[in-house]
């Protein structure tokens, strides 16, 4: 529970820095930090925010992977266009945000 966790143990006097590579779980997490007012306390977070493509070669990747179930789980598929947004809103919310890798 990185949310508890980030209320427990920091002010916002501390300069909280979060790498965030969960998976998929992002699309849940970061909602979950924001709504719970753990994100107000990270003054940096570097994130792989991870989406599909339209490229052909990443629908051939996830069935070689095994892993035709990721839509429907940890938050489902998303969409470049909603990681962009994503990292805009984190942004503008005053999150200094960037992808990685």
């Amino acid at each position: 529970d990185i949310s508890g966790f980030i209320l427990s143990n920091f002010t916002k006097d501390d300069f909280v820095s979060v790498k965030m590579d969960i998976e998929n779980w992002e699309w849940v997490v970061i909602p979950d930090m924001i709504q719970r007012g753990a994100m107000d306390l990270v003054d940096e977070l570097t994130v792989e925010i991870h989406f599909l493509t339209d490229d052909p070669g990443w629908s051939e990747f996830i069935r070689a992977a095994g892993l035709q179930g990721l839509c429907q789980s940890n938050g489902g598929c998303h969409t470049l266009h909603q990681a962009f947004d994503l990292l805009s809103d984190l942004r503008a919310s005053g999150v200094y945000a960037h992808t990685w890798p």
